[in-house]
């Protein structure tokens, strides 16, 4: 009797510790993600393009609010790759502004993906008496150039990469002699229309520092002209027109907000076919970021407020995806 006393005993014990240890199997191996997760910052202009000598205190916020969305994203587990979108320095490019925007960016945890802005490459390394910028010399925006490959450790600044079925491009403005602030070169853009001539059956995502030519509202003076759209604007078109696996135009530039009525709206579908995804500066009052999320069939956008730390409901997003694009 006591012998069968025993033996139920450890059997009752041997299935609570397997139960146990399942269920803390269960906890250890959560389930596999179905999607992709891509974080966009945009326009950082770390530590931020409102001086000190203007406002110390507000210059101040606008730093620690970067700070806390750079912890925010950091916190994020199932974050696959944060994207720089350009004008991550300051203002000036000079060698002080890439120190602190490599500051910026070191603080960031996850894989990073960059690309170049204006503000990288295109002005002296002084203001003006005044206090304006002045555009740099040719010379001097490819030294910056070579400063920005230098400073983030990249071998090129402009780039593909894969995520499963998707195809990732990253484009920076590379022209040192042109008239515009955000122009691709003649050898970019060969490269440009050899890698999607190699990818014809990949849905693909173009990231760029500004945006494609009437994707927004005409709400300021400066939305739409040459030098805040991606230049040159006709060549680009006519590779962008015949390339249908292009799903997603990934921009910067405009500093356009979230509150902003043409933000989230059907003007920012380019051609009817792609759409500009418009990313807001990080160096406004309130920080906004959005995030794409890859499925196999589809394309998930959701925008975050980080000053109050929800998603904004409202601005999401969602693209069908067909795998056997033609």
């Amino acid at each position: 009797m006591r012998k069968k006393l025993i033996a139920a005993i450890v059997l009752l014990f041997s299935f609570i510790g397997f139960l146990f240890f399942e269920n803390q199997a269960k906890t250890y191996y959560p389930p596999q993600k179905e999607y992709h997760r891509i974080v966009i910052l945009s326009d950082a202009h770390y530590p931020s393009k409102l001086s000190a000598e203007e406002n110390a205190n507000g210059r101040q916020t606008k730093i620690d609010n970067k700070l806390r969305a750079i912890n925010d994203i950091n916190a994020w587990s199932d974050v696959d790759l944060v994207v720089f979108l350009g004008d991550i320095v300051e203002k000036l490019g000079n060698e002080s502004d890439y120190a602190q925007a490599k500051e910026f960016v070191d603080k960031l945890t996850k894989p990073k993906a960059l690309v170049v802005g204006n503000h990288e490459f295109m002005y002296e390394d002084q203001l003006t008496a005044s206090g304006k910028l002045k555009w740099a010399s040719p010379d001097l925006r490819e030294a910056k150039l070579e400063r920005f490959k230098n400073t983030f450790k990249v071998n090129n600044i402009y780039y593909y990469q894969y995520i499963d079925n998707y195809l990732l491009i990253f484009l920076s403005p590379d022209v040192t002699s042109g008239k515009y602030l955000t122009e691709i070169s003649a050898q970019q853009l060969s490269w440009l229309e050899e890698t999607l001539a190699s990818n014809k059956t990949k849905p693909t995502l173009i990231f760029f520092h500004a945006p494609l030519a009437g994707t927004l509202a005409q709400y300021n003076k400066e939305v739409n002209t040459p030098n805040f759209i991606a230049q040159p604007e006709k060549q680009l078109h006519n590779l962008l027109i015949k390339n249908p696996q292009i799903l997603l135009w990934v921009s910067g530039h405009t500093h356009t907000p979230a509150t902003n009525p043409s933000f989230d709206e059907t003007i920012n579908l380019y051609e009817g076919k792609i759409l500009d995804l418009h990313n807001p500066t990080l160096d406004g009052k309130i920080i906004w970021t959005n995030s794409i999320y890859l499925y196999p069939d589809k394309i998930f956008i959701r925008t975050f407020n980080h000053n109050t730390g929800e998603f904004v409901e409202s601005l999401d997003r969602t693209l069908p995806v067909n795998l056997a694009a033609k």
